[in-house]
């Protein structure tokens, strides 16, 4: 019987005091001004629902085109906001149309998405920008749609999804990144088409069953890597590949080896898989670094993954599966989580400083307890579990977790890492930043960010990453040579007209470590051009509402990730900028004036999360402005009315 189970872990970001500010123009004028100066036309939200209704709105509206294959309707030139509903709604049609050269945005405060297809073929989405929505664009019971030529980030949820949306689906020569959850998630959806997408910080994400598993995904790139998608494949070798992600669906006999896979969705995902091999690899900085679904027989060893935004390793309807030799910690859930899975082996691995546990078993029945003896949890004093080993200082350790006996100091992981201690610490970026913020082309800007490593690597570089491209660093002090307390490292240049961005990059020769990139240089022309920001209000509290899901469908097993990011406002220099969620609390700091702060609490203890049926219909999350608590609600025709269960209060979705 399919089931969802959501878990709603709803965490207070208590975040530098701030007030209500406008910066250069009022919210109005910036509106005017990006819709003018884009040469696009400033529109209200358009819904559609019908093919009679469509026809109605092309006349009205002035749209061209007679809604067959050979002279669809089109939708074009519009600047849409989307903060009080959906950009473009279109329900229950199947005339043909274009929507194309449009810009949609800021729908996220109000969930709303910038372009929604419910129940809709023939339609074609060309040279859309999509940013700052909910979903950035949301098929449901879709077929026979086109996306291309789009540019769809930083959204809250994901970018692209495809939700019981199958057969002929094209998704085509897109840019995805820097959303929060999923760059594309393909949801119980089979049989689309995926190819020469590129991906920054985000990948693809597939969500069913075996059927829902098979698609055509071709020449798509990762951080500038390729994306490699194996279905129904035996007996091949993947060595040393310079891999963006790998996704393996119904393969047998894999040899996977030396791969280093960062900052994607899930790193290395396997599904109805069995017999494979993972060995050497490290994999990190994702949201989910290794992920078994349905897969049997498969061998994890010598690997290293550490800080994950949710599982190191997660085993989903998994079975007598062996993970041993690896080096498991940093990871911001759990180091290994497991659900429903049998007969599966951990052994010989080091397994430390996850949050909130080092082994995390989602089932109590007796058939699913997982042999987690011999490894080190991070003391010697043993895991932490509250009746069966309350003294023990290391990782905490859920029900139904064997872990006696266990290992009173850390394995020598038998890989390239050439720590006498066995394992290697990356090494760490801190106090990146640029001065001055904006400029003029006659303007230097200096880049500085300090470099540590706990192990007093040498680092093989450090970089600074311009709008893309890498720049070498040099250290400020030449005769510094402790990197155990940091050494500062800069760069200047001048700047070209434009907005640009920067991130930094290091490595110390094992381990590499970057950092998110921070957008907002302006470089003007000339002294005393104004420069417009694009955010224009902030809030003393920032509540963040981090939601994670995880379904079983037909037999398997398989999990929507945490937020990975956070925005934040410094109170001395008012820089927007993201940052990566850490073991709480955390210090962070700004990366253009350097102040510090500390975001949250400690991590509490987790429960087990209620069930609740699976919908039938596409759900959204909601939070009830009265008394601040979140729920679900079943996506349904708008305008429809929502009730909050907790406090009673109604409202209207419109």
């Amino acid at each position: 019987m399919n089931k969802r189970i959501i878990l709603f872990v709803i965490v207070f970001w208590m975040i530098f005091a701030v007030v209500s500010v406008n910066i250069g123009i009022t919210d109005g004028e910036q509106y005017s001004a990006r819709a003018g100066g884009s040469g696009l036309t400033a529109h209200e939200p358009i819904l559609i629902n019908g093919n009679a209704d469509f026809a109605s709105q092309a006349s009205s509206e002035g749209w061209t085109g007679g809604g067959t294959e050979g002279n669809p309707y089109i939708i074009e030139n519009y600047d849409i906001d989307a903060s009080t509903a959906n950009g473009i709604h279109i329900e229950n049609t199947d005339v043909y149309f274009i929507i194309r050269n449009c810009t949609i945005h800021d729908g996220e405060s109000n969930y709303n998405d910038g372009i929604r297809f419910f129940s809709v073929q023939n339609g074609k989405i060309d040279n859309v920008t999509s940013y700052n929505n909910y979903y950035g664009i949301s098929l449901y019971y879709s077929s026979n749609n086109t996306i291309t030529n789009c540019a769809v980030y930083n959204n809250y949820d994901a970018g692209i999804v495809l939700s019981y949306s199958s057969n002929n689906n094209i998704i085509s020569n897109c840019a995805v990144y820097n959303n929060n959850y999923y760059g594309i998630l393909l949801n119980s959806s089979s049989n689309n088409n995926l190819r020469n997408n590129t991906f920054t910080n985000d990948g693809i994400h597939i969500w069913g069953n075996l059927d829902d598993c098979t698609q055509t995904i071709e020449n798509n790139t990762v951080n500038n890597k390729p994306l490699y998608y194996f279905l129904n494949e035996d007996g091949i070798t993947l060595d040393g590949i310079d891999a963006g992600q790998l996704i393996l669906v119904n393969t047998t006999n894999f040899n996977i080896k030396n791969l280093d896979i960062s900052y994607t969705e899930i790193g290395i995902e396997l599904f109805y898989s069995s017999n494979n091999q993972i060995t050497n690899c490290a994999v990190y900085n994702n949201s989910c670094g290794i992920f078994l679904s349905s897969s049997s027989n498969n061998q994890i060893t010598n690997c290293t993954v550490y800080n994950n935004s949710y599982h190191g390793i997660g085993l989903g309807s998994s079975s007598n599966n062996q993970i041993s030799n690896c080096a498991v910690y940093n990871n911001y859930d759990d180091g290994i989580g497991l659900y429903s899975s049998s007969n599966n082996e951990i052994h010989y691995n080091n397994i430390y400083n996850n949050t909130n546990y080092g082994v995390n078993n989602s089932n109590t029945e007796l058939e699913y307890q997982v042999n987690a003896t011999s490894n080190w949890w991070g003391s010697a004093s043993g895991p932490y579990h509250l009746t069966t080993n309350p003294s023990g200082t290391g990782d905490n350790v859920t029900d139904n977790v064997l872990y006696t006996p266990w290992l009173p100091d850390p394995v020598k992981i038998e890989t390239d890492i050439p720590s006498e201690g066995g394992v290697n610490n990356p090494p760490t970026l801190s106090n990146g930043s640029v001065s001055p913020l904006s400029g003029n082309l006659d303007t230097v800007f200096q880049f500085n960010v300090t470099y540590t490593d706990a192990d007093n690597d040498t680092p093989s570089y450090v970089n600074v990453i311009i709008d893309g491209v890498a720049h070498n660093m040099t250290k400020q002090n030449i005769g510094d040579s402790d990197y155990t307390d940091g050494c500062v490292y800069k760069y200047s240049t001048t700047l070209p007209k434009d907005f640009h961005s920067y991130s930094f990059e290091a490595s110390d020769g094992i381990n590499t470590t970057s950092t998110l990139t921070v957008h907002g240089i302006r470089v003007t022309e000339k002294e005393g051009e104004k420069i417009v920001r694009p955010f224009a209000t902030y809030y003393t509290v920032l509540i963040v509402i981090i939601i994670v899901t995880v379904e079983i469908a037909g037999g398997g097993i398989f999990l929507i990730k945490r937020k990975k990011t956070m925005r934040l406002k410094c109170p001395k220099c008012s820089t927007i900028f993201k940052v990566k969620r850490k073991k709480e609390p955390f210090k962070t700091e700004c990366p253009t004036c350097g102040a510090t702060g500390t975001i949250g609490k400690p991590a509490a203890e987790k429960k087990t999360p209620p069930e609740k049926p699976l919908l039938e219909r596409p759900t959204r999350n909601l939070r009830c402005p009265k008394c601040k608590k979140t729920f679900t609600v079943e996506e349904k025709e708008k305008p429809f009315k929502v009730k909050c269960p907790h406090c009673g209060k109604e409202g209207t979705i419109k």
